[in-house]
């Protein structure tokens, strides 16, 4: 998990992480453990796990970008 300069990214292992347990929580759901069916809960903790996953990220590009002058 490096980054093109060779730097280690912490950001990028987090991402990673989080993608790991969306998809994991995903499967869960569609196998419908611990009642994440009816209620939709397993819905709502796997799209945030998703948008945890890659927002962090491609925000961190806008901020990183530099403005021509």
């Amino acid at each position: 998990m490096q980054e093109d300069n060779g730097n280690k990214s912490s950001m990028r292992l987090m991402c990673l992480m989080s993608l790991g347990a969306s998809v994991l929580f995903g499967v869960l759901t569609v196998l419908g453990i611990g009642g994440s069916q009816t209620d939709g809960t397993g819905l709502y903790i796997t799209t945030l796990f998703t948008l945890a996953a890659f927002a962090p990220k491609a925000v961190q590009k806008f901020i990183e970008e530099k403005v021509p002058r």
